[in-house]
């Protein structure tokens, strides 16, 4: 093989030994070559593996966010890419801004962990409308706008502007079932396990639900933490029944509350009652 041929020799070596391809490091910007392929790897990565997204904490105002995420195909060369800001949009409207770590890029890509942080909600009814689309769709995604970041590489810098599509898995629902169900001296106590095939974890915190027939009547007014983390995990509840409803095969355990809280709204799950548990609320 001849190595003049070779595509690593094309992409990276051959610029380097040509005059014409030097970097302007004064004005921080890159000429073609070697400086140009190597920002376009960083800045443009073909894959991100995201693991982990929390949002907790959140009010009418803010919210909390962590990722811990993945990007592959940075390239050969080693880099640095510059702490920025930017914006969280959802189909294309932006709900807050979100500070970016630097990141240092290898051969093998570069691991990417934002520390949990406080964000302003800039739009409630976009960063509603992006929760909703986290708990109830199969897949969906958001968006990192308008950054501006310095790239350095090989001793030069260049400066560009960052944007980034994060596809997610979505919950799906989720999937629920239920796991106990019986009547206490206050009412009602019940477990049910959930399943989060997403990597999006969102902490609500204390909401109220109720329990409603497949008539939309409310058999019972329920309350509990719910912390919604990956893979599965059980809620428990407690509460009291109503009087008069009669029960269904399936029932729905829709999540009510108001300001702060009503982002639990959006949480609607189909259950399966068993005659057993049915019998509960003929008692």
């Amino acid at each position: 093989m001849n190595l003049a041929d070779s595509t690593l020799f094309k992409d990276y070596a051959r610029p380097i030994l040509q005059p014409e391809a030097s970097v302007n490091k004064a004005q921080g910007h890159s000429s073609p070559g070697i400086m140009s392929s190597v920002l376009q790897c960083l800045v443009c990565p073909p894959k991100l593996e995201v693991s982990r997204i929390k949002l907790a904490y959140v009010s009418e105002d803010t919210f909390t966010m962590a990722i811990e995420s993945r990007i592959t195909g940075t390239g050969p060369i080693s880099s640095t890419i510059s702490p920025m800001v930017l914006d969280l949009t959802f189909s294309d409207f932006a709900f807050g801004k979100l500070e970016l770590p630097e990141v240092r890029t290898s051969f093998w890509g570069a691991g990417v962990v934002v520390r949990e942080q406080s964000i302003t909600i800039t739009d409630a009814a976009t960063f509603r409308a992006f929760v909703r689309s986290i708990m109830v769709d199969d897949d969906t995604s958001f968006q990192l706008d308008n950054g501006t970041c310095s790239v350095r590489a090989l001793g030069a810098t260049a400066h560009y502007n960052y944007s980034l599509d994060i596809p997610i898995r979505a919950m799906r629902g989720p999937r629920a079932t239920v796991r106990t169900l019986s009547r206490t001296s206050e009412g009602l106590a019940a477990t049910v396990r959930l399943s989060n095939p997403s990597p999006v974890e969102l902490d609500h915190g204390v909401c109220a639900f109720e329990l409603r027939n497949d008539k939309g009547e409310r058999m019972a007014e329920l309350s509990g933490q719910l912390k919604m983390v990956r893979g599965q995990f059980d809620l428990s509840l407690h509460g009291t029944m109503r009087t008069g409803v009669a029960p269904s095969g399936k029932v729905r355990l829709v999540g009510v509350g108001e300001g702060a809280s009503s982002w639990c709204n959006d949480f609607d799950v189909v259950l399966d009652l068993n005659n057993e548990f049915a019998g509960l609320f003929h008692a």
